[in-house]
């Protein structure tokens, strides 16, 4: 049997638990209408400051509010981008290459130099991941 003190504390990590996950949810999950069976998100933006009011434009209305600009969502970055993302920082010789790729070249020796320290980097980098593997096996 546990004491009474550790049953209270176990009891209100459980109901702080509890709380955490339910606002997680409510912000996560649309909320269900039950009287017209519409799905709606929660918004922050449903509350107005009383400075945003304008004189109605009609006799029916109380008051206005100006529309809030629509502003387009960022989209997440492709899965290509964020592997070229994960090589580039794994291995900062591709990255250099690329960058003295992307300005104009006089000399291509100094480019084809510098290909192969790059690519011998690269396969230095993969060997070295391969006997980290097989030692890890």
């Amino acid at each position: 049997m546990i004491p009474e003190s550790l049953y209270i504390e176990m009891m209100k990590n459980c109901s702080k638990w509890n709380s955490r996950v339910e606002t997680e949810r409510k912000g996560r999950y649309p909320v269900l209408d039950p009287q017209t069976g519409i799905a709606q998100h929660p918004s922050h933006h449903a509350s107005y400051e009383i400075s945003r009011r304008y004189p109605p434009t009609n006799s029916s209305q109380y008051c206005t509010y100006a529309s809030r600009r629509w502003k387009k969502r960022k989209t997440a970055p492709t899965a290509d981008a964020t592997e070229m993302k994960y090589i580039l920082e794994c291995n900062p010789a591709i990255s250099d290459v690329i960058n003295q790729a992307g300005t104009t070249y006089q000399d291509t020796a100094e480019f084809a130099s510098v290909s192969a320290v790059a690519s011998s980097s690269v396969e230095n980098h993969f060997a070295d991941k391969r006997k980290a593997y097989v030692s890890y096996i």
